[in-house]
């Protein structure tokens, strides 16, 4: 299974990101200085979910980071021990994995979602490796093997596994409707809030923009990233 993606990859967004929350605060009269990670249990508590959620969502984010940062730490000293690029994709792929199969199956969709992170995130890496190697000789950590970049890339991937999750579970438990909700704060994408409240038959497809979703993060098929990147979104399931 291969899911329908872009060249941007997820750290390229990311900043694209920052420079469109910019320029939406700067038109308010406001200034943002980029974009970085929030605390979990804050990003998280303000999204419109149960209490349970929000701890299963931080819980599976600190999980997330650690795997990463381990893989940031093997990166750091790889010419040391010798591993290749794609040692550390299959290493990466096979400790994310593992955080997925502790809390449930890891079924064709989350394999290809986690494949593809695991790839992205390498790839991004070695493409910012002359970057990574200056600033070392500077004696300074690079963003790109970072907490804040590890932290951001586990808030993200937290929300897209559980949606799917929730999703797949309301499903299997009869539930007939979803209703799509944002934070109703000045972060919300225009296109995520033109469908704040919006109730679909649980088959039924979002259109988001340009783009159609069963859920938020969803990309089944073939959703703008620019959708999906940083996006607080959820779904609430009902009868």
């Amino acid at each position: 299974m291969k899911l329908q993606t872009t060249t941007l990859d997820f750290d390229e967004l990311n900043e694209l990101d920052a420079e469109k929350q910019a320029e939406k605060a700067e038109k308010r009269g406001k200034t943002r200085v980029g974009y970085v990670p929030i605390p979990y249990r804050e990003f998280f508590g303000k999204m419109h979910i149960e209490p349970e959620q929000m701890e299963e969502r931080i819980a599976l984010a600190q999980d997330i980071e650690r795997e990463v940062l381990f893989i940031f730490a093997y990166w750091a000293i790889r010419d040391d021990i010798e591993v290749s690029t794609e040692q550390l994709k299959a290493e990466l792929k096979e400790r994310l994995y593992g955080v997925i199969t502790e809390r449930t199956k890891v079924d064709d969709y989350i394999k290809a979602h986690l494949d593809e992170l695991a790839d992205q995130i390498i790839d991004t890496t070695e493409k910012r490796n002359e970057e990574i190697a200056q600033d070392e000789s500077m004696g300074i950590q690079s963003y790109w093997l970072s907490t804040d970049r590890a932290m951001l890339i586990s808030e993200n991937e937290a929300n897209s596994i559980e949606n799917y999750v929730e999703y797949r579970q309301a499903k299997s438990q009869g539930f007939t409707h979803k209703r799509w909700l944002t934070e109703l704060d000045n972060k919300v994408r225009d296109t995520h809030a033109e469908i704040e409240g919006k109730v679909a038959d649980i088959d039924e497809l979002f259109r988001v923009g340009t783009s159609l979703m069963r859920f938020p993060h969803d990309v089944e098929y073939g959703a703008d990233p620019e959708e999906i990147i940083n996006c607080r979104c959820a779904c609430r399931y009902e009868p």
